[in-house]
């Protein structure tokens, strides 16, 4: 991949990041995320109905989800902000052949390309319902 190239997909990544920081201080304002964690610890099993500390869990544990999410996602976007500067940018993790200029206008913190994406995924375990 040339500079040009290289740089505007930095520039993505930089502005993607930007965007999830933004995003992620929104979820922290709208307690969203890091939501009730004082209560939780504080929260009495002899004052409160059973339904409302389901509530209460779900809504912590819905709050760490999208945490981890976020974070995850950040850590995808510096590692590939990282390749970008020193190389290995755009480069699939798996079989080593380019990752589609397409697949990282997409998804631009791609560490997989589309096929090596699609293994990965069918190799995954099944959530039973």
């Amino acid at each position: 991949m040339d500079k040009k190239k290289l740089d505007y997909f930095k520039n993505k990544l930089m502005f993607e990041r930007k965007s999830l920081m933004e995003l992620i201080e929104q979820m922290r304002k709208n307690d969203t995320i890091d939501s009730k964690m004082e209560i939780a610890s504080e929260l009495s099993y002899y004052d409160n109905h059973p339904s409302d500390l389901a509530s209460e869990f779900n809504d912590i544990q819905r709050g760490m989800a999208f945490r981890k999410n976020e974070e995850a996602l950040l850590n995808k976007i510096g590692n590939a902000i990282d390749k970008v500067e020193h190389g290995g940018y755009g480069i699939c993790e798996v079989c080593g052949k380019p990752i589609s200029e397409e697949r990282l206008e997409f998804v631009p913190y791609a560490e997989n390309c589309v096929e090596c994406q699609n293994k990965l995924n069918d190799s995954m375990p099944r959530e039973k319902k």
